[in-house]
């Protein structure tokens, strides 16, 4: 047995997986370590990266990610939102798809799925060709999926944000819709933080119909693999300071937040000396899919959807835009000549060139 004897800081969370002893007893257990397979395995390539996995822990994913791994703000949240998504989706066609009676398919609906974040020290221990993760932040953690959440809130699929996460990642006002919580532990003390409702905000978000770029709308679609993680490609794509390198702006700067996290009402105004374009969020899927209306300082209007997807070599990336429209005829058809197809399918492989040459930096600096 070795161990990094410098302890590290870093994000630790673990995704449980609710309702799992009640779900093994009297089951089938080759139809019930099929579903929970295929749920975990959900779980970890959603999570992983930013996340490495420390530990399978039966009915839990126990990961971290380094400090400096996640960027600060909403992008763990968005992360965590998408993880509990991606879950709900593969358990709602399990029940869809199942025609089997027994036990273990039929207790399907009873899992759900929880999430606690912390940020700490650790330390890694490697015990033959496993590394283990230690420390008191470590036991805390774990500490912390044994709470009274459930009977103080009402709320059973939850992420459970700790005072300490927060103020690391800077999480303070992101946190949508949060409730103050705390929690005591014989040895560890008094443990602070909020509660997120991940059932409410997908319930939601299921029921809104997506904005897209649809196969009849489209008037130019690219797509090309960029040979980085997935959760670095969509910050480069999302995050005004990361856009603004990559769309060459003098800067971009969001309206429409109050506060609240990214999403559907945020406009990204994005300066090209004394021309500014406004990017409104029309639709947002974290991971997976962002719509923009954009609105140009002549009146002229376009949708565009960036999508991704991780492949085995990074990501793929693609961008499908509508024909610009307006109200103006003459204004609607100089804006059509200045954005004509081979001059946008230019521009954005230029952008492309810039985003893949900004996220090798990203990578080297990590490195």
């Amino acid at each position: 047995m070795s161990s990094d004897n410098d302890p590290k800081q870093g994000c630790l969370v673990i995704a449980d997986i609710s309702g799992y002893t009640a779900f093994l007893a009297g089951s089938e257990l080759e139809h019930a370590q099929g579903i929970l397979d295929e749920l975990l395995g959900d779980i970890l390539k959603t999570l992983a990266p930013p996340f490495e996995t420390a530990n399978l822990e039966g009915d839990a994913v126990f990961c971290y990610a380094p400090a400096g791994r996640i960027r600060d703000g909403q992008p763990l949240i968005d992360l965590i939102e998408a993880t509990y998504a991606v879950f709900m989706r593969t358990r709602e066609r399990m029940e869809l798809n199942t025609t089997c009676p027994c036990q273990a398919c039929s207790k399907i609906p009873d899992l759900g799925l929880k999430f606690v974040a912390h940020f700490g020290a650790y330390a890694i221990s490697h015990i033959g060709d496993r590394q283990e993760l230690t420390g008191p932040e470590v036991v805390l953690v774990h500490r912390l999926l044994k709470n009274s959440i459930i009977e103080t809130t009402g709320v059973a699929a939850y992420a459970y944000f700790t005072d300490a996460c927060i103020d690391a990642l800077g999480l303070a006002g992101v946190v949508p819709d949060g409730t103050a919580h705390e929690e005591t532990y014989e040895h560890l003390g008094l443990v602070p933080g909020v509660v997120q409702d991940l059932d409410a905000a997908y319930t939601a978000h299921r029921h809104d119909h997506p904005v897209v770029v649809a196969d009849d709308e489209v008037w130019v679609d690219m797509g090309w693999v960029v040979p980085t993680a997935l959760d670095d490609v969509w910050a480069h794509l999302t995050e005004p300071e990361l856009r603004a390198v990559w769309f060459e702006s003098d800067g971009i700067h969001e309206t429409g937040r109050d506060g609240a996290p990214r999403g559907p009402g945020t406009t990204q105004h994005c300066a090209h000396g004394r021309i500014t374009t406004h990017h409104q969020i029309v639709d947002w899927r974290p991971y997976e899919s962002v719509t923009y209306e954009l609105r140009s300082p002549f009146g002229g209007r376009s949708r565009y959807m960036i999508s991704v997807e991780p492949t085995k070599v990074g990501t793929s990336v693609r961008c499908r835009f509508t024909q610009v429209r307006g109200s103006n005829p003459l204004h609607t058809a100089l804006l059509r000549g200045v954005s004509r197809i081979s001059g946008l399918k230019q521009g954005l492989q230029h952008s492309n060139e810039l985003l893949e040459e900004q996220l090798r930096a990203t990578e080297a600096a990590r490195a």
